[in-house]
């Protein structure tokens, strides 16, 4: 009997191991997506419904916008290969409260493959991204540019 008692404490410590060490994980994965969502766009849609590859983070992650009916907030997702939407940063619950917008909450093995990618050099692949990026915007604004003064002439 004392066998038993003392494997049901050994249980309940690495159980309480278990959930501490799942919440560091899941808030420190939502610190780093709430990061990301601050630079980043939300993903935009094309007229047939597909998702714009340009605003696809590497990797295939995007910032995903949800509008309720008190407001906007992003949140860093991917999808599996059969376009199941996880969310890096999950709430588990309905944004602002509106039962139209449930958002699933955050799931360990999503977020251990985050770290996974970030510790394969993910967020420098973002940087870059996000560099080619402002080219493309400097690039366009200088062409738009020129075409205005033109336009004056």
């Amino acid at each position: 009997m004392a066998q038993i008692i003392d494997s049901l404490k050994r249980l309940e410590r690495a159980g309480s191991d278990y959930s501490r060490a799942t919440e560091k994980l899941f808030e420190a994965a939502e610190d780093v997506a709430a990061k990301i969502e601050e630079m980043i766009p939300a993903v935009k849609y094309l007229f047939n419904g597909d998702k714009d590859p340009s605003t696809i983070l590497p990797r295939k992650y995007y910032v995903k916008g949800i509008k309720s009916n008190e407001g906007y907030e992003k949140f860093l997702c991917i999808n599996d290969k059969y376009d199941e939407t996880f969310y890096i940063d999950g709430i588990g619950g309905y944004v602002h409260n509106d039962f139209n917008c449930p958002i699933p909450g955050q799931d360990r093995t999503t977020i251990l493959q985050f770290a996974k990618d970030i510790a394969g050099g993910w967020l420098d692949e973002v940087a870059e991204w996000l560099g080619k990026r402002t080219k493309e915007s400097n690039e366009a604004s200088e062409i738009l540019e020129k075409a205005e003064e033109q336009l004056k002439d």
